[in-house]
């Protein structure tokens, strides 16, 4: 995923000015349960947590989704970053 994002800039730019991004580790050695367990349980990573601005959780996504045998669909990716920055429906009112 980091390679991915490092070698696409414009979906390096749509994340990052939409997202502050947080890698959060997670391996036998290093379960990050501490900050893991504010989360769903995943069944594989890398996975896409997306929080609002006080850390409740919107979304969680593996990325199982965006994978192309053994790279990723950086169109999928983009589709996704830019549809998850949309205001939630609810957000939304009519002036009248």
């Amino acid at each position: 995923m980091d390679e991915t994002f490092a070698s696409h800039r414009q979906l390096s730019k749509v994340r990052d000015a939409n997202y502050v991004t947080v890698k959060v580790n997670f391996s036998k050695e290093n379960p990050n349960e501490g900050f893991l367990s504010h989360y769903p349980k995943i069944a594989d990573y890398p996975h896409f947590f997306v929080l609002d601005s006080k850390g409740a959780l919107l979304l969680s996504q593996p990325t199982h989704k965006f994978e192309h045998g053994k790279t990723y669909n950086v169109g999928k990716i983009e589709v996704f970053l830019k549809k998850s920055t949309a205001p939630p429906r609810r957000w939304l009112t009519s002036v009248g």
